[in-house]
């Protein structure tokens, strides 16, 4: 990091800035607040707000430095929970912030961010808000210029835009996620990105949530729903107790208000003290929501197990038969010593079976069922990978077998345990 410059405002007033670890491109200066550690350009849009003192020191209230956050949360030795890391913001018009937005995504690395108020219009070219690594989706305001929803989604995850849930006159933007990891019996996400303005009509979008909240129940079954968004003084908790949601934002984002929400029916994968309040972008008047997935605790000890067992298929069992059959047992009838006799039957019987059923070491997951077997894992690795590389045929294939060989190996183990039960209890 270099010398610590100063630059000073036409009213003589002096900030000192702290340059951040993100490239500048050249053009107006980079003012960098204190606080913030963010760089911000001066351009003529809105270099008329630095003769407005109250604003300006109204922003620079002393609130968390995203190079802290960046240092706080690159830790790659976390094992979270299956939950979305989300980014939430009012950025105010997104397009002349986007430099320091994309230093900030690249190093906090969110699943999905979610902007309100992104101001933009079809004349700004994609590859102006484009951020590597992100696939970006948006819904511009119809009429008038500011408004309107964008969501960056990681190119790792699977997506799609839901287009025929949207209206026209209302700033909601939806989105399916199939992450790689989901939270058991959850086959998808639905992500909802939401600008209810002040002067919008309360009734209205509470109607319009509901309905479409209850489209997405029946079209997704068991799906995790996501809410993110500016809500202003909009009362959600109709919505809340009707789908069975929780609102995870419990700190001021605008002054002393929480206008921007975090709505789920996942609040379990989420940790209550895992929402950071981050400094706005630019000079955006709403702080930034980043919401953490709880880490699981590791577990201790190995994941893994090392068993004996012998091959006992029907082929090993026949073979082992006819080995006993050839044995010449009239050789006991030379031997006197009960010991002795005892002995040799010991060692012909265990020669056999290490020699036509030799014990093997295998390893297996602390948590396997007991009936798990090798080839039901193989099975298993063909039918996924069948389904990856898109082949239907096999895919079918390989899920039929994998559900016989269920029945059948749960069949013979608890067959085999309640012998077991019947002949100790003879």
């Amino acid at each position: 990091m270099g010398k610590i410059p100063k630059i000073c405002f036409p009213n003589d007033k002096i900030l000192t800035t702290v340059a951040h670890s993100c490239t500048l491109t050249p053009g107006p200066t980079p003012i960098i607040r204190e606080q913030y550690r963010v760089p911000v350009q001066i351009t003529p849009r809105i270099g008329h707000f630095f003769g407005r003192r109250g604003r300006i020191l109204g922003a620079l209230r002393p609130i968390p430095r995203f190079h802290d956050a960046f240092s706080q949360n690159t830790n790659t030795n976390t094992n979270p929970e299956a939950g979305l890391k989300l980014l939430l913001s009012n950025t105010m018009s997104l397009s002349p912030k986007i430099d320091e937005i994309r230093c900030c995504i690249l190093e906090l690395k969110p699943d999905v961010v979610c902007f309100t108020e992104t101001w933009l219009h079809d004349s700004i070219n994609d590859n102006h808000i484009h951020i590597p690594e992100y696939n970006f989706i948006l819904k511009n305001r119809m009429t008038g210029v500011h408004g309107g929803v964008g969501l960056y989604v990681k190119n790792s995850i699977n997506f799609k835009s839901l287009a025929h849930l949207q209206v026209n006159n209302i700033e909601v933007l939806w989105a399916w996620l199939r992450p790689k990891r989901l939270p058991r019996g959850v086959p998808c996400i639905i992500i909802g990105t939401i600008y209810h303005p002040p002067n919008a009509d309360n009734n209205e979008m509470l109607t319009y949530l509901s309905t479409t909240l209850t489209t997405i129940e029946s079209q997704y079954p068991g799906c995790g729903i996501l809410l993110a968004g500016d809500f202003n003084r909009l009362n959600v908790s109709r919505l809340l107790t009707q789908f069975k949601m929780k609102q995870l934002v419990r700190s001021p984002t605008r002054g002393d208000r929480i206008l921007d929400l975090v709505l789920t029916n996942l609040p379990q994968i989420y940790d209550k003290n895992g929402v950071e309040i981050l400094p706005p972008f630019g000079l955006s008047d709403h702080n930034v929501v980043l919401l953490h997935p709880k880490v699981r605790s590791r577990q201790e000890g190995p994941s893994r197990k090392v068993i004996t067992k012998r091959d006992t298929r029907i082929s090993r069992k026949l073979e082992l038969g006819r080995y006993l059959n050839s044995i010449n047992w009239s050789i006991f009838d030379s031997i006197e010593n009960c010991e002795d006799k005892l002995e040799l039957m010991t060692n012909l019987i265990f020669n056999g079976l290490n020699h036509i059923m030799p014990i093997e070491r295998v390893k297996v997951h602390v948590n396997d069922c007991p009936w798990i077997t090798p080839k039901f894992k193989e099975l298993i690795r063909h039918r996924q990978n069948a389904f990856i590389s898109g082949d239907t045929v096999r895919f079918r294939k390989f899920r039929n077998l994998i559900n016989r060989e269920r029945k059948i190996l749960r069949k013979k183990f608890f067959t085999s345990k309640v012998s077991q039960l019947k002949t100790s209890q003879s």
